[in-house]
Formats: structure tokens, C-alpha cells, sequence
């Protein structure tokens, strides 16, 4: 079988906290680390509270007292003169995995010189070699296993394992001199990174609530992660925003909403970027679902469509409504998207700043009453749109999350493809 067209991912466990970082490419150019930003802060980092820096993606992995995502870290083997950046993967297997190569669409070549091999090239946050001189000092410091994940073109995958990695140093020619005992039990399972949203999945024969692997047409850096709805209306609902409690603030700046925060199990936007190129790749119906006081509803539009960052992410269309209560979209169609930072509301009010949310805010009024869905600005109130499902969970002076009636306490939004 050819590995060619497939993808595969190389990673080995040993593996404080230490810095999470933006992810540059191992070549210098700047990437961003897939790791979630700690909540209510703008930038991705996790300050290192001990002079000494990690060894390897375990020691990162278990000396911090918190979750630690995915994404870039700073680690120093024994040895090594500099602590450098390597991508640890703490999503597969209870984590601690130090990545050492990825490929997934030959983006980068992998046709190199000794020297390119010994320093290590590639993107962190995509296609890469770790370096063999990393590699041997990371490798001879303790016993370390060796993972390797193969993604085939039919959507399956096969993991295969050795117990005991190591390589010897530039002199002896980077010599791979122990493997240990090889796991010949490949398990194969079914993988998402071809679907292109929760239909596929759907389709596919999933038909359990969860998160999985998605990646759209036109997408190209990583498959990304989503929350499927496979139980409400007929399922295969790709969703794109959830509110439960307030636990998570979506008072956020643009870049926060385009490349998207939160929880997938739990509260969170999914993203502008991510959810722009969902729905350029075909005709998408749109539902949310709402909880005011204990009585359940919902409103559904027939269309849904972003525009792309260039275009502020407009709400291009949204067909025809129907539902039980509510005017969801009716009066932001055609509508930039805004936040605080980045008022494209086209009024002199900042709608955003307002009501301390992102949303295509739309079209406003005066009001002499005061409610959920206008904010004061001197002696009056400003409306800047029928529905805001992103607005203050529990604000005052009416900034709230409302859909033509206020103090709606849940709300899920998302999309299923219809064309």
C-alpha cells in the first residue's frame, strides 16, 4: 500500500508548567498554536513558574495543575545548549506525545539535505521534521515509545506502537539503536478528517451526539473539530455556537471570534474563519434552539451564508423563516459581523462595545423603554437588532441574550446541509 497520498504523524511519550506559545514554523515563519488561549485572556500563553524548562511533552504535560491543550511548548533535554519549541499532543492516548513528524498534504518538502535533517524544517502547526539532533538528545535522556498514526485515504487509521525509541548521535550516523518490542495488533477505526461537515459524519453512520473531525472544502490548514447534533430534527446539524450558563464570556475581540473559543462540550463560538468556509461549499439551513424560563423553542431559516474576513464575514442570506417564537436573523441579513474592536456596524453607536458581544448587528432604532435588547446611550436606547444570542448572559441595564423576548438562559446554534 502506498503512504504517499495518506497522512501519518510520528510521536513518542515521556512525557512546571511551561510557556504554550504561538506556533513558528521550525524555518522561522510565524503559525499559530492550535491550542485553546487560557479563558478571559487574548494571547496564548501559560507562564513557566520554575527556573528549570520541561525535558519533553510528559514533564509538560504533568506538572501542570491545570488541562493543558495541545499546541506548542518550550522543552530543554539534558544536554541540549537552548530550550526550543516542540508540539506536544496531549488529545491522543492521555497525552505526553512530543511530535517528532507530521504530513497531511504535502505542503512541505520532505526531499532534504543531511543539514535540513539535522536542524529540522516544516511548520509546528501543520507539515514538519523535528530535527535528528533534537531527536537524539530528547531520546537518550530516558526510555521513550514510539507511536505512529497512519491516516489513509478511505478515512481509516492505524496505529502502531514500539516500547523502546532511540537514535544515537551525529557521529554514529543518527543510527536508529533500539525499537523494542513492536505492537503488531493495528487497530484500525474510522476517522472524520475527510468529512467536510456533520452530514458526512451523519451520513457515515454516526448518529451519536459528539465532537468530531471535520475539514470543508477550501480549508487549508488542519481538520478541526465540531460538535454534531445528531438527535434534534432528523440530525446532522453542525453546530456552531452554544450558551448554557455564562461560564464562558463572549465579550471577545475579533480575532477571538474568528478563529473561535470555548468548550465544544460546553459553551463556545466555533469560529467566523471556520464557519465562513463551511458554508461556501454548499446551501445550509440554519436552526437555533432556545430555553426561556423552562418552555423550549426554536426558529429555523432556510438559508445561511458568511461571507469570508475580506467581507467581515457578512450574513449574506437567510432564506424564509419559520418556528415557534422569536425573529432569530430577520433584520441583520446582509449585516457585517462586529466586535468591540472592530465596530463594522456602519452607525455612530458601537453595537458590540453595547452589548458586550459579537454579532451581525444590524439594523437600530431609538426606544424610550428600556430592555434586553437596547443599551442606554444618554437619555435614550439604542436597538441594533431583533436578536443577539451572543449578549452579557446575566448583564444589566438590559444587555442580555434575547431573541425578541428576553432572558433566554440556553441557546445552540447551527447548520445542516441541504444542497
Amino acid at each position: 500500500m502506498a503512504l504517499s497520498p495518506n497522512r501519518c504523524m510520528f510521536l513518542f511519550v515521556m512525557g512546571t508548567c511551561s510557556i504554550l506559545l504561538d506556533i513558528p514554523s521550525i524555518e522561522g515563519n510565524s503559525q499559530f498554536a492550535s491550542g485553546s488561549t487560557a479563558e478571559g485572556q487574548g494571547s496564548a500563553f501559560f507562564f513557566y513558574q520554575k527556573p528549570e524548562y520541561p525535558r519533553d511533552c510528559k514533564e509538560v504535560r504533568d506538572s501542570c495543575s491545570l488541562s493543558v491543550s495541545s499546541g506548542v511548548y518550550l522543552i530543554k533535554p539534558d544536554g541540549y545548549e537552548e530550550p526550543f519549541e516542540a508540539y506536544c499532543d496531549n488529545d491522543i492516548d492521555s497525552g505526553g506525545w512530543t511530535v517528532i513528524q507530521r504530513r497531511f498534504d504535502g505542503g512541505i518538502e520532505f526531499n532534504r539535505n543531511w543539514d535540513d535533517y539535522k536542524k529540522g524544517f516544516g511548520f509546528l502547526s501543520t507539515e514538519f521534521w523535528f530535527g535528528n539532533d533534537k531527536l537524539s538528545h530528547l531520546t537518550n535522556q530516558a526510555v521513550y515509545q514510539l507511536r505512529i498514526d497512519i491516516i489513509l485515504d478511505n478515512t481509516t487509521s492505524c496505529d502502531v506502537q514500539y516500547d523502546s525509541f532511540r537514535i544515537s548521535d551525529e557521529w554514529s550516523g543518527y543510527k536508529v539503536s533500539s525499537l523494542g518490542i513492536y505492537d503488531s495488533a493495528c487497530r484500525w477505526k474510522n476517522v472524520y478528517t475527510s468529512f467536510t461537515d456533520c452530514n458526512d459524519v451523519y451520513n457515515d453512520g454516526s448518529t451519536q451526539d459528539g465532537v468530531y473531525l471535520i475539514h470543508p472544502v477550501g480549508w487549508d490548514k488542519s481538520p478541526f473539530k465540531v460538535f454534531c447534533n445528531m438527535s434534534i430534527d432528523g440530525g446532522s446539524w453542525t453546530v456552531f455556537q452554544r450558551r448554557v450558563d455564562g461560564s464562558t464570556t463572549f465579550y471577545r475581540n475579533w480575532t477571538e471570534y474568528k478563529e473561535g473559543f470555548g468548550d465544544l462540550e460546553h459553551e463556545f463560538w466555533l469560529g467566523n474563519d471556520k464557519l465562513h468556509h463551511i458554508t461556501q461549499q454548499a446551501t445550509y439551513e440554519y436552526r437555533v434552539d432556545l430555553v426561556l424560563s423552562s418552555t423550549a423553542y426554536y426558529n429555523k431559516y432556510s438559508n445561511f451564508h458568511i461571507d469570508d474576513e475580506e467581507n467581515k464575514y457578512r450574513l449574506t442570506d437567510v432564506g424564509t423563516r419559520t418556528g415557534t417564537r422569536g425573529r432569530s436573523l430577520d433584520d441583520i441579513q446582509n449585516t457585517p459581523f462586529s466586535t468591540y474592536d472592530q465596530d463594522n456596524d456602519g452607525r455612530i453607536y458601537n453595537c458590540a462595545e453595547g452589548h458586550r458581544s459579537g454579532w451581525w448587528h444590524g439594523a437600530h432604532y431609538y426606544t424610550t423603554s428600556s430592555n434586553c435588547y437596547a443599551f442606554p446611550s444618554g437619555n435614550t436606547n439604542v436597538v441594533c437588532s431583533y436578536s443577539n444570542h451572543n449578549g452579557d448572559y446575566n448583564g444589566s441595564n438590559g444587555q442580555n441574550m434575547y431573541d425578541y423576548n428576553c432572558n433566554y438562559k440556553y441557546a445552540e446554534m447551527k447548520i445542516r446541509r441541504i444542497s
